[in-house]
Parts: structure tokens; sequence; C-alpha cells
């Protein structure tokens, strides 16, 4: 299993929390291909700008085994925003289908969900 995140103050805490490291890099920064049986991107995604989810979740279809899958959450709110300093970039049903629809490696399970098809 592998952990990161882009804060290295994060990286510490869950490093601490998980008992083992947890890499500071960025999503650009991932570059492994079919190294992951899955990917786990809890309400991190939803920091990445409409300008560059396309390449960060190719990034992610490139890093999954065959047949890997992965979970995103994002907030139920479409569009870009600012929120006491922080970035956001919300979804809504229509949207984030969407977006799937421009991934081929991406299947919807249903609604607001989407199963990772990589192979």
């Amino acid at each position: 299993m592998e952990a990161f995140d882009a804060s290295a103050e994060m990286c510490r805490l869950a490093s601490g929390l998980i008992g083992q490291p947890v890499i500071q890099k960025t999503f650009e920064d991932v570059g492994d291909v079919s190294a992951f049986d899955g990917v786990w991107a809890c309400a991190s995604l939803l920091h990445v700008g409409r300008n560059r989810i396309d390449a960060v979740l190719e990034r992610f279809s490139r890093s999954l085994k065959p047949n890997g899958v992965m979970f995103a959450s994002y907030k139920l709110r479409d569009g870009e925003w600012e929120q006491d300093g922080r970035f956001f970039n919300g979804y809504g049903q229509d949207s984030f289908q969407e977006l799937i629809k421009q991934h081929p490696s991406f299947a919807l399970l249903s609604g607001q969900a989407a199963k990772m098809r990589n192979g």
C-alpha cells in the first residue's frame, strides 16, 4: 500500500495514524503504471480544478492494474469556488456523468458512482 498527500504536515500526521510512511507528492507526480489494485481519493480530487482534472484522472487510470477500482468523492455542487482560502471543484449529477464519459477507462455504476475499468 502506498499513501501520499501534497501537504508535508498531512503526511506526518497520516504516517503516525497508519503506522507507515506517507509520501509527499501531488496528483501530477503519480507516474506509476499498473501498480495499484485501487485508488482511494476521498475528498481530495475536489481540490483539483476542471482545467487539470482530466490529466489527473488519466494518471490514475494508468496507475491501476487491469480491473483496478477507484473511489473518489466530491461535493454535490456544480462548479468551482473558494471557501476559507481553499479551492473547491464540485460536480452535479449531470456534470459528473459528463466528466466520466470523457474517460473510457471508467464505467458508471449508478448515478454519481463510477468504477474504474482498466484493461
